[in-house]
């Protein structure tokens, strides 16, 4: 997936715009970002909230 990529380049109208690994381009918060969180934020989201929910159910186990 492009989350293991070695690189990633981002291209807009041709042009290479950003250069680096998901995890750097999502650090900088460019366009990369951008076009990553209007496609994910709600998995994301919903993956956070997962994860809230399993820590409150552990701790009150």
């Amino acid at each position: 997936t492009i989350r293991n990529a070695d690189q990633v380049l981002v291209l807009n109208q041709g042009q290479i715009i950003e250069r680096g690994t998901h995890a750097e381009l999502l650090a900088r918060h460019g366009f990369y970002y951008d076009l990553y969180m209007s496609q994910f934020r709600y998995q994301e989201e919903l993956a956070s909230a997962n994860g809230s929910a399993r820590s409150a159910s552990a701790i009150m186990e």
